[in-house]
């Protein structure tokens, strides 16, 4: 904030205003986080910086989630997906979206959740920006999975083809254990091991989270449900593994 002021520029400030909010929010201080975020909010919308806006509008979405208020988390993340399209910032205006869908899946609202996420879709395709349809699908999987499960397996397939596509890891990764999560569902075991094998060995091309051993602990439900149960013991002992380590790098933070 000092430098911005010093150099009169507006968007450091901003920046600075978001940066805080989000300190704030990473140490469970929601009211200190929404504070600053409005701070923020303010300037952005006098400076019209319209991305910046989103991200604020999410950050404070965000913080009214944690604060169990469903009605405002709503609001600031339907203001947020709209100011980062307004920005022609696409990714983020998919990812915003993604979440304001699963807010609606939460609320077993599926038909909300698929009218949002097919909106999306249309538009992503008409700014030929299908880089970021394989959130969507991946989100619109979810969304089936309740009430039509053989279209939840086509959206995660389509979201695993855009992922690969663009070499998207992340939603390589997702879409992999959806489908696994799928043919577990439906016992057929072969296939739900083979995808969510492919989901960890796409996590290895990513930073170690939180995600690998929660992949592992279903691998090893999965080796259960076939009673092999060295495999099951094996992975389990993994996710074991990386959660201590895991646990061990948040301690030294």
């Amino acid at each position: 904030q000092i430098i911005g002021a010093k150099t009169n520029n507006h968007y450091i400030i901003i920046r600075s205003y978001y940066i805080i909010g989000e300190a704030y929010q990473k140490q469970n201080k929601m009211k200190e986080a929404i504070a600053s975020y409005l701070k923020g909010l303010d300037l952005a919308d006098k400076f019209n910086e319209k991305s910046l806006a989103g991200s604020i509008y999410n950050g404070i979405g965000v913080c009214y989630f944690q604060l169990n208020d469903p009605k405002k988390t709503e609001y600031y993340l339907k203001l947020a997906a709209q100011a980062k399209r307004d920005a022609n910032d696409y990714q983020y205006y998919a990812f915003i979206s993604a979440n304001l869908a699963a807010l609606q899946i939460m609320n077993k609202s599926f038909e909300e959740a698929i009218r949002i996420l097919k909106e999306v879709e249309k538009i992503l395709l008409s700014q030929k920006q299908d880089k970021y349809l394989a959130t969507i699908y991946n989100c619109l999987g979810a969304a089936y999975q309740s009430i039509q499960s053989n279209l939840a397996l086509t959206y995660y397939e389509k979201s695993l083809e855009f992922a690969s596509k663009y070499k998207d890891y992340l939603n390589i990764m997702i879409s992999s254990q959806n489908i696994g999560d799928y043919y577990f569902e439906q016992k057929k075991y072969p296939q739900a091991i083979e995808f969510m094998k492919k989901a960890i060995a796409t996590n290895e091309l990513r930073p170690e989270d939180q995600y690998k051993p929660m992949l592992f602990a279903r691998l090893s439900e999965l080796y259960n449900a076939i009673q092999d149960f060295k495999n099951a013991y094996h992975y389990k002992k993994l996710e074991t593994e990386v959660n201590q380590r895991l646990f061990s790098v948040q301690k030294q933070k």
